[in-house]
Order: structure tokens, then C-alpha cells, then sequence
């Protein structure tokens, strides 16, 4: 009995002294069109050289998936209306699985009408005769898919900045793992992607950025092996003359920036994909009609946000609770 006792020690003296010996590792660099962070705890030795290779797959991916960059795989699809390559396959059938899911809200389509609205460089929302004539040239019915190609038609044009991101973030994190890093943060512009526990010893305490304050939170989100991605309307926008503010996320069926009554969605989902599809989806949606569809979507949750001065939570799922500490609202995901 006595020896069993010792081993037991041995045994944990071993694994304390493997969680306290791992050595935390970072880079912060300017990949996809934004700031890429990792982070991850790891005693390996070829630890330096995994962070290394993260980046290299961010840049690689970001060169298939870029509609605005001539390198870009999505690019050439626009330019020549045909791709046989496999990723840009994978990519546009996951994307219209998100566009027929939320009933055409998610549109992979819009390209014509982003370039239309230049929201980083405007001053001024475009004519609306322009913007009608535009969402003509949008539409799922101009894509097809065949035998691993993609042929569009009627001049069509795709992006996939609604979920290339969260693939990309996806395919870091597989990486990872893959290679026995399982403590990590991949925060890329804000999609975050979480594995593990920080330092070995808790779960991840996540902010929600408060939308009308720059250094103010709402919140925190405690959580792990999960993806956080929050879309709102402070991220990128203008304001015209008028004084009208024009935001990026742009509704489908009007052609304009989204008036849903929301200043941000944050959504929580296994699914890297999934929760980058589903936050742009569910600030369109609007709080009603977004709470009823994430209900019923059982791989993600949501909380959303408005400009209710007491609390701004305005709603959260139903797969969601809270708790406050301090004074400051914490929010847990229920996890299967």
C-alpha cells in the first residue's frame, strides 16, 4: 500500500512540476487585413518553431481566401468565373450551408455591393439607384456548384470575409493540437479561439467590449474550448455630412448598412465557422428574430448588445447564464 502511496506522489510531484516548468509563448503580427495574436503555454522544445509555422499558415490561407488582393484565390474566381481549386470548393459550400441555415441573411454574394460602399475609404453613402441596380448583380442563384467547380455567372462576385477568418483561426488551432499544444488563445481581430486553460491552472476570462466606450467592458466570458466572435457596428464605418453614421455590415434584402436595433452580437460556438457566419448573420437579424434562430441552432449562443445605459446586455440565449462578481457580470456557456 505504501509503495502505491509513493508512486501516486512521484506521479503528481510530476505533473505540478510539468504545468509550473511550461513557458509561455507569444506573437503578435499584421496578417488577413488584421492583428493576429497567439499566445500558448508549452514545455516543448520546438516550441519557438510551432509559433513560427502558425504564421506561416495564416499568410498561406489568407492568399487562397482574399477577394481584394490579385494573389488571392477568390480574386482570380471573380475575375474568371471558374475554380476547380479544392479550398475555394470547401469554402463557397460552407458558406451557402450558412446562407440557406439563416435563410439568405448570411450572403457570401455581396461583393459588388462592398466595393459599392467602400466603407473604408467613403464619405458619403452611394446614390440608391446605384445600390438597386447593384444588389441585381447579388444572388445565390448566380453560383454553381459542379463536381468541385464553382462557375458563376451574370458577372457574379463572392467574398468570403463573413467566415474566412474563423477557418483560418480553425485551421491554427487544429495545428496546435495536432502538435500537443493544448493551452492556447488565438485572437485574430477579435475572433478568439480558446483550447485548454491558461497557464494549465484556469479557464479564459474574455472581455466584451463595451461599443460606446474605448476602454470600458461590458462583461466576461468564462470559457474554454470554444470560439468568441463578436460583430458590431463600431468595428468600420463613416459619417456622411448628414451626420448618419454608415456601418460595414450590410443587410442583403436592402442593399444598406443593417438597422437592427443592435450595436454588437457576441457568439460562442464550438465551430470556428460557425460562430464568424453567425455573428454577422445575427446583428440582422435584430435581437427578436436573432434570439429565436440561435435558439434553435444548437452549436452556437449569443448575447447581444444595445444601447441600453443600465445594462447594455439587452438579451442573451438560452444556453447562457450569469453571475456577478465584483460588480461585474460574468457570463458561462453551458458545454456538453
Amino acid at each position: 500500500m505504501r509503495s502505491k502511496h509513493f508512486i501516486c506522489e512521484i506521479l503528481l510531484f510530476f505533473v505540478v512540476f510539468s504545468a509550473v516548468s511550461m513557458k509561455k509563448y507569444a506573437r503578435t503580427d499584421f496578417v488577413m487585413g488584421t492583428v493576429l495574436n497567439i499566445q500558448f503555454f508549452s514545455n516543448k522544445k520546438n516550441a519557438a518553431q510551432i509559433l513560427d509555422k502558425v504564421f506561416d499558415i495564416a499568410v498561406e490561407y489568407d492568399k487562397v481566401y482574399s477577394s481584394k488582393q490579385t494573389y488571392g484565390e477568390i480574386y482570380r474566381l471573380n475575375q474568371t468565373g471558374f475554380t476547380d481549386n479544392p479550398d475555394i470548393y470547401a469554402m463557397l459550400t460552407e458558406a451557402d450551408f450558412y446562407n440557406r441555415a439563416t435563410g439568405g441573411v448570411f450572403d457570401y454574394t455581396l461583393f459588388p455591393l462592398i466595393q459599392l460602399w467602400n466603407i473604408e475609404n467613403a464619405s458619403s453613402p452611394p446614390h440608391s439607384e446605384d445600390i438597386a441596380n447593384t444588389l441585381k448583380k447579388c444572388g445565390t442563384d448566380k453560383i454553381r456548384f459542379e463536381n468541385g467547380k464553382v462557375i458563376l455567372s451574370e458577372n457574379a462576385a463572392v467574398d468570403v470575409g463573413g467566415i474566412a477568418k474563423g477557418k483560418i483561426l480553425q485551421l491554427i488551432s487544429d495545428y496546435l493540437k495536432s502538435q500537443g499544444v493544448d493551452d492556447f488563445i488565438i485572437n485574430g481581430g477579435g475572433d478568439i479561439v480558446l483550447s485548454g486553460l491558461f497557464n494549465g491552472r484556469r479557464k479564459w476570462n474574455i472581455a466584451i467590449k463595451d461599443p460606446f466606450s474605448e476602454n470600458d467592458v461590458i462583461g466576461y466570458i468564462q470559457t474554454t474550448n470554444i470560439t468568441i466572435v463578436t460583430s458590431g457596428d463600431y468595428e468600420r464605418f463613416f459619417v456622411a455630412a448628414d451626420g448618419n453614421r454608415y456601418h460595414h455590415i450590410l443587410n442583403p434584402k436592402t442593399g444598406y448598412p443593417a438597422q437592427s436595433g443592435i450595436s454588437s452580437v457576441t457568439v460562442i460556438s464550438a465551430d470556428s465557422v460557425c460562430a464568424d457566419a453567425l455573428s454577422t448573420s445575427l446583428f440582422v437579424m435584430g435581437k427578436d428574430a436573432g434570439i429565436e434562430f440561435v435558439n434553435k441552432y444548437e452549436n452556437a449562443e449569443a448575447i447581444f448588445v444595445g444601447e441600453d445605459n443600465d445594462c447594455r446586455v439587452i438579451a442573451y440565449s438560452s444556453g447562457i447564464s450569469e453571475k456577478s462578481i465584483n460588480g461585474m457580470r460574468y457570463f458561462t456557456v453551458e458545454q456538453n
